[in-house]
Parts: C-alpha cells; structure tokens; sequence
C-alpha cells in the first residue's frame, strides 16, 4: 500500500467549519482537505517493505514538498504548484467542495514526477496536508498506516480491523489539523 493514498475525509468531516469564517482579511490561508492524497513517485519506498536499516516504511515520516523540493534533483521545481488568486477563491468557500473546486481549477501547470501522477495544485496541498498531520503525530499514525498493511486494507478510511489505530491518529490529529492549514506546509504550495 502506498503511503500517500490517504483519503482524510474522517478529518474533513470533523473539521467543518475549520477555515471557513476565522479569516481576518490577510493573506492567510485557511483550506480545508480537499481529499486524497495520491502516489508521489519520487522514487522512495513509500509502500511495503524496509528502508534497508530494518525500519518499515509505513514507520518513516510522509514527504513534504519543502523538503523534496530543495533536493538538488528537483531543481526548485515542484513549488508553487498554486496561483496566489487559488487562496482568495477556497477562503470565500463556505464548504469542504467549494475548495476542492477551487483547488481544481487552478491553472497553473502540473509538473511530471513520474509514475504517471502529475504534481498539480490540489496534490501539492493534499502531500502538504498529510505530511503535516503525520509530522504532529508520527506514533499514531506510523501505528494506524502499519495496522492497515498487515490487515491487507485496500482502503484505509475503511478498515475495521485497525478501528483502534484509527480513532487514536483521528484522536491526535484533529488538534493538529487547524494548525496545519496556516502553517508552512499549505504555503507553500502557492505563488505569494
């Protein structure tokens, strides 16, 4: 299972209102989820197995754009993925859509990073998202992404047999989310 197929939709459901009217007329960015998160091919073990020094990969951190983007590799390249007009377009949503459209309708263009998965706006926010919640809880959700490898779930948000696991990143991570659509992660997704 890749890492990066996580759909946070239990989060976007708790989260209702969060970002939705707690603007204060500045630049911030206050998105909501806007769905699932998708393979990043960047070459890493983001599945099953090792990273060779006996850790599992669902153990190791979520990548974040910041940090791929400074590999010398990428060249500076992978962000913004973002038009500055995206953050005005999901702040004047009232729902969890309305941004997901905005996030859609972004023009500016994707960037090939292989495995047939184009880096668009709304990927780079979901990678920026999920990297955030699992940076603000690495044990939980290191704990929930290795139950549902051994329970063979093809859909995390659907896995019964890791209901445990599940509700106690949900527990961590609903703190952590309202943070996380202010921080650095979401900005820089978009051209300032």
């Amino acid at each position: 299972m890749n890492k990066l197929t996580i759909s946070l939709t239990i989060f976007a459901m708790a989260l209702g209102g969060c970002g939705d009217d707690d603007r204060d007329g500045d630049d911030t960015i206050t998105l909501m989820d806007s769905g699932p998160a998708t393979d990043m091919g960047t070459g890493t073990d983001l599945g099953t197995g090792t990273d060779g020094g006996g850790t599992r990969s669902c153990e190791q951190p979520l990548p974040n754009l910041v940090d791929l983007n400074m590999d010398p590799m990428a060249m500076g390249m992978l962000l913004p993925r973002c038009e500055a007009a995206t953050v005005d377009c999901v702040n004047a949503c009232e729902d969890l859509d309305c941004q997901t459209a905005c996030l859609q309708a972004d023009t500016t263009p994707s960037v090939d990073i292989g495995a047939a998965q184009p880096l668009d706006c709304e990927l780079c926010f979901n990678v920026q998202f999920n990297s955030c919640l699992f940076d603000a809880c690495p044990t939980q959700g290191a704990d929930f992404l290795c139950c549902t490898e051994d329970q063979g779930c093809s859909d995390i948000n659907n896995c019964p047999a890791c209901g445990t696991e599940s509700d106690a990143f949900s527990a961590c991570a609903m703190p952590a989310a309202s943070g996380c659509f202010t921080a650095d992660y979401l900005a820089a997704c978009f051209a300032m």
